[in-house]
């Protein structure tokens, strides 16, 4: 059965820690690299230089430093498909991009639009490998250990299966713990709220 009244659109931002115009900045830095600029986009996607959680504010580090901590190490098919939606073609040399691709890959990576409609029969669904390590998420609630109030569920976790039902069983059944977890979270926020 179809169900048409599902219908929205989702954004996402990969990086919240950055603004667009910052993330922009962030891009022309890193092209401007010199073991950068010559790599292809496609196959040199931005990786962390420095694995140290920041403690203090963006404003309070230099542009390469702020950077390379805040940015997302993006698996390498996702961001292909960033890079597509950007229309950015994968050969394009990190020192070529126009203003324009920077512009449009900065709003892609703080809000990309995506929309849904309906409801599909499951048929359609592959699995992809990779995701939030489970050693971050309390499995009990679906809740990562580092970020209180944040839930990763299904795909969005490091699972994985044989294609055919153990998937699907792992997405219903993580989505439906991570639920119930933020929805105890929520009322729990609102009794204090009210004392």
């Amino acid at each position: 059965a179809n169900y048409p009244e599902l219908r929205g659109t989702i954004l996402i931002n990969f990086i919240p820690d950055l603004t667009q115009k910052e993330v922009y900045d962030a891009l022309c830095y890193y092209a401007s690299l010199q073991d950068v600029r010559r790599k292809n986009v496609g196959t040199a996607p931005p990786r962390r230089r420095r694995r140290q959680q920041l403690s203090h504010g963006y404003d309070s580090l230099p542009l390469s430093e702020s950077f390379m901590d805040v940015l997302p190490d993006l698996p390498k098919r996702l961001w292909f498909s960033l890079i597509t939606t950007s229309q950015i073609d994968p050969n394009t040399k990190w020192s070529q991009l126009s203003k324009k691709q920077r512009i449009s890959l900065s709003q892609v990576l703080t809000s990309l639009p995506i929309h849904f409609h309906g409801k599909d029969t499951n048929k359609e669904e592959f699995v992809t490998a990779g995701g939030v390590m489970l050693s971050n998420v309390d499995l009990k609630r679906m809740e990562s250990k580092q970020v209180p109030g944040l839930f990763f569920v299904g795909e969005a976790l490091n699972v994985d299966g044989v294609t055919g039902g153990f998937n699907f069983q792992h997405c219903w059944t993580s989505g439906y713990v991570a639920g119930v977890a933020a929805a105890d979270s929520a009322l729990l926020m609102e009794k204090k709220e009210e004392i």
